[in-house]
């Protein structure tokens, strides 16, 4: 049986199923929710239709709409997701929008950058707003290339 609601505060929990999320200066394991809300708090894994973190930590979220506000994911995977002055290491979704924050890698339909903002590697079909990846695909293509021939290079090295 699934429970209803959840409210965690100052606590920590290994695994939480309900309809309802909701976590303040916590720390938990996993969560699996429609919504989940978490203030203060760290998240190792989340499942949910709705996340809204703020001031928060995910290691892996995934949802339709992800919020992430002055916080930090590893990674996070959605529908929409949404960075505010804050930072993720990799974030795949149909749309991403970034104000004031940055990511190492997004991979999306559509990302905006709002100024402030930014990301080392940027693959997507449409990109809004004035941002500079340290790799765009066209630059992620070539560096693979120099590399698979570099490696081929030392192979052939080590052989001889």
């Amino acid at each position: 049986m699934v429970a209803k609601s959840v409210h965690v505060e100052r606590s920590q929990v290994g695994e939480i199923e309900a309809d309802s999320v909701s976590l303040d200066r916590s720390l938990v394991r996993a969560a699996s929710a429609e919504d989940v809300n978490v203030r203060l708090g760290c998240l190792g894994r989340v499942h949910a239709d709705d996340v809204n973190t703020r001031l928060s930590a995910i290691g892996v979220g995934h949802g339709e709409r992800v919020s992430i506000e002055l916080g930090a994911a590893g990674l996070v995977v959605g529908g929409d997701v949404s960075l505010t002055q804050s930072g993720a290491r990799n974030v795949t979704a149909r749309q991403v929008s970034i104000k004031q924050g940055g990511a190492g890698t997004v991979v999306a339909g559509r990302v905006d950058f709002e100024p402030g903002s930014g990301a080392m590697v940027v693959i997507a079909r449409s990109i809004h707003g004035s941002v500079k990846p340290l790799l765009d695909w066209r630059g992620a293509l070539a560096l693979g290339a120099v590399l698979v021939v570099f490696g081929s290079l030392l192979r052939r090295g080590r052989k001889g």
